[in-house]
């Protein structure tokens, strides 16, 4: 079984390192290229993708691949005596304490993929004897993921969905397990791949560009020159027989179009974290909006409603009662919910309606939408104002210019995704407002409360949670 991992978009090459990847794949037995594709076609908008030269048939196979020609773990060459010890050493030091002392946490361990990272620096430490160098030479170099960027960087990424994701892939620990067996093992990797910057690069490469091969990630050559496109994909990795990887069309395609392949319908933030890019109109985009932020506008609605009547000391009690009440209801099992994921494919989550209807204790479907409509204005306040102006602002010599070009592309599909959920909101207001004129008008009219709210806030909404299920599954 094959899942891809994936890589990115990636930038143009020049015609040296093109001829030489085409020579190395003509010269490998096992290893075919359609004449019906190119490979390295440029974009105009300085990437590169596959594009076909002429149409192509459903079931055709664009690349062919035999094992023999992937990086992974179990990759070898005349190293392999050294290589196996260095493997060795990486498994039994990974159950080991650091010097010994067992009051002090275990050493960081290897991680599976980072396994394929080190065949990956060992390869390219050997320069142009390592029989994958005309591979190597095309992979792109000054593609950053975020585990690459600056602090000053990832701080560009303040409230948005990659926040998290970004702030939990730390390459430290990683990179001190990889110096102990370096330090251990010298002659296996060069030098000038045991620095931390072309650690990161070859995480980079497999993270994005990697393919999980019966639980490991490898590398395919010509398998990982697809671009991602989830509406449009028209090729996906399978194998033939035991030996080779395939990449075969799901459906025709036109000469001169892209041919685009799938990496699972996921999200800009995991998209931006995991292959470096950010897909605009992705309609499997999210926004995370903390609970705490729904907390601080149902309060500032409740005081809004109550303030008067009951007085400020009276209001903060009252208030703090039903933080506990609500505290104490809450399901056991869901546990403590840091936040809310609203998708274009649920932009109100029921469990946010929920939340801010208990807490404003309003049976006034339009109060109760008015919050969840501040929440998303205040939502897009937490975004970093330091991509607010489309210049530079002063102090940001080290910010990149690919840092903050991503990071301004991913709050503004999240602010789309937010935009859509008010768009929603006034739109039901409106519709729930015509329907009690209309039942006004036939003395018919039915106050449901809350009912509304729950069953009338999203049209085909239990349709939508059922796609999404089915997706996860």
């Amino acid at each position: 079984m094959v899942e891809k991992v994936a890589p990115p978009s990636t930038k143009v090459i020049g015609n040296e390192a093109k001829e030489k990847f085409l020579a190395w794949a003509d010269s490998e037995q096992g290893f075919q290229v359609s004449p019906d594709v190119d490979l390295f076609h440029a974009f105009s908008e300085g990437y590169r993708g596959v594009v076909a030269t002429k149409d192509i048939p459903r079931d055709a196979v664009l690349v062919r691949i035999a094992r023999t020609c992937c990086l992974g773990p179990e990759t070898t060459d005349e190293s392999k005596e050294s290589w196996t010890k260095a493997m060795s050493t990486s498994a039994v030091d990974a159950t080991k304490t650091i010097q010994g002392n067992s009051s002090k946490p275990p050493a960081p361990r290897l991680t599976r993929a980072c396994l394929t990272v080190l065949r990956l620096l060992h390869e390219r430490g050997l320069g142009e004897s390592s029989p994958f160098h005309s591979y190597l030479s095309v992979l792109p170099q000054d593609h950053r993921l975020p585990l690459e960027w600056t602090g000053a960087e990832v701080g560009l990424l303040q409230g948005t969905s990659a926040e998290p994701l970004v702030g939990a892939g730390s390459l430290d620990s990683q990179f001190e397990a990889f110096q102990r067996v370096v330090a251990q093992h010298p002659t296996v990797w060069a030098p000038s791949v045991c620095t931390k910057a072309a650690f990161a690069k070859g995480v980079n490469w497999v993270r994005s560009r990697g393919f999980t091969v019966m639980g490991d990630p490898h590398m395919i050559p010509g398998a990982d020159m697809f671009n991602h496109d989830p509406n449009k994909q028209s090729v996906q990795i399978g194998t033939d027989g035991e030996e080779h990887f395939v990449m075969k069309t799901v459906q025709p395609v036109k000469a001169g179009d892209e041919v685009f392949s799938s990496f699972g319908h996921i999200s800009n933030a995991q998209l931006l974290n995991s292959y470096g890019f950010v897909l605009p109109g992705n309609p499997f985009d999210t926004v995370l909006i903390p609970t705490q932020l729904v907390v601080d506008t149902c309060y500032a609605t409740f005081v809004t409603l109550e303030a008067d009547k009951l007085g400020e000391a009276e209001t903060k009690k009252t208030w703090e009662q039903r933080l506990a009440m609500f505290a104490s209801n809450r399901d056991t099992d869901e546990g403590e919910q840091e936040a809310f994921v609203v998708s274009k494919y649920d932009l109100l989550p029921e469990s946010l309606a929920d939340m801010v209807q208990i807490l404003t204790m309003s049976n006034d479907e339009e109060v109760v939408y008015a919050t969840i409509a501040a929440v998303s204005q205040a939502k897009m306040g937490q975004y970093s104002p330091l991509l607010q102006d489309a210049k530079c602002n002063p102090g940001e010599g080290a910010l990149g210019a690919d840092a903050r070009t991503l990071a301004r592309m991913l709050v503004n599909e999240e602010k789309k995704v937010l935009q859509d959920l008010r768009l929603q909101l006034m739109s039901v207001i409106l519709d729930d407002n015509e329907n009690e004129d209309k039942d006004e008008d036939g003395g018919n009219n039915d106050n449901s409360g809350r009912g509304g709210i729950a069953s009338g806030t999203i049209p085909d909404a239990s349709e939508e949670k059922d796609t999404k299920k089915r997706r996860k599954g």
